[in-house]
């Protein structure tokens, strides 16, 4: 929690969204205070542990029900004056469930590569943080279309993979 509020002290305080030269600076911001560390416990300990009891689409929707719930506090802090409505925070917590699905088919694909999982991650957020940072409570549509591309991709994977989320079955 405390890594996203000094992130997003530096991005919304300190850096202007509009400059393309501060992608970088983001990625490498959000790599090292965030994706990093939550890949780690979502898909290198969580996810190995579920999926030994259940099957990785269900393993995945669990890990998509506590991503989404672990970024309830987060939301709330960032946000205190609420100019961004719990529509935000809803349209995010649905967000995670097709994010976890997706993520899951990368780390059973590639035999458990954390590493791209890291990557994907970060640049989920890293695109989040610089095109979304700065969003205002009644700009939904941008944001609403990028979730709904989401939740396509990994219906999309769910069709191609037969529900198994593993590209070699």
């Amino acid at each position: 929690g405390l890594t996203f509020l000094i992130c997003n002290f530096i991005v919304v305080q300190t850096i202007k969204s509009d400059n393309p030269s501060n992608f970088s600076f983001f990625f490498i911001l959000i790599l090292t205070l965030s994706a990093l560390w939550e890949e780690i416990g979502w898909r290198g300990f969580l996810l190995p542990i579920l999926q030994e009891k259940y099957t990785a689409l269900k393993a995945s929707l669990i890990i998509g029900l506590v991503w989404g719930l672990w970024h309830l506090p987060i939301y709330l802090a960032l946000n205190p004056y609420g100019d961004k409505t719990m529509i935000f925070f809803l349209m995010m917590f649905i967000g995670c469930f097709a994010l976890s699905i997706i993520t899951t088919w990368l780390f059973n694909s590639t035999k458990g590569s954390l590493l791209i999982c890291i990557l994907f991650h970060n640049a989920i957020n890293t695109s989040a943080a610089y095109f979304f940072g700065n969003i205002k409570g009644e700009e939904l549509r941008a944001l609403l279309i990028w979730i709904l591309l989401l939740i396509v991709s990994a219906v999309i994977i769910l069709f191609k993979t037969k529900g198994s989320l593993n590209e070699n079955a």
